[in-house]
């Protein structure tokens, strides 16, 4: 009898198994709404979104920082960022002149230059780092003191993203 038990209850979580994952392939993956991607841009990145448009796979997003204007990809099925390139900086949005915008990430000495610009000291290395959430720069400098800080710094927007110390 026990074992009739344990069958039946065996057959009825695969059944359920079978049910929902053919569910999920029937109803297809769950997607993100524009809304939910606005939010996660606005708030990941702290500007303003300028615009924002849907394709089959992604919505583009139009950012502006301080540091310039910023096309987003983002993929409707998953959320994540695909793929970010700098329009204008900043200066050139203050700039009258009709200078095309360069779209490439900041530069290795420009992350240093920012790293230096908080954490006064002597430029050890600058390694990119492309692996996590964004792309980053992580740019040691030596203090005097003998304390070794290492800035992290966005490799598209130049922000610093963080600052650790070793000692």
């Amino acid at each position: 009898m026990n074992g009739k038990i344990v069958i039946g209850a065996g057959a009825i979580v695969l059944a359920v198994l079978v049910l929902w994952q053919g569910w999920s392939l029937w109803v297809g993956p769950s997607a993100v709404t524009a809304d939910q991607v606005k939010e996660q841009v606005q708030s990941q990145y702290n500007g303003e979104v300028l615009g924002m448009e849907e394709t089959d796979d992604y919505y583009l997003i139009s950012l502006q920082l301080d540091t310039g204007d910023y096309a987003i990809e983002v993929s409707k099925e998953s959320g994540e960022i695909v793929r970010m390139t700098r329009q204008s900086t900043q200066e050139e949005n203050s700039d009258s002149s009709t200078e095309e915008p360069s779209g490439q990430p900041i530069t290795e000495q420009e992350a240093a230059e920012i790293a230096l610009g908080e954490v006064e000291g002597e430029l050890e290395d600058v390694d990119y780092e492309s692996s996590g959430e964004a792309p980053a720069f992580l740019v040691e400098i030596e203090r005097g003191d003998g304390r070794e800080a290492t800035v992290q710094v966005h490799a598209i927007t130049g922000e610093v993203l963080s600052i650790s110390w070793d000692d």
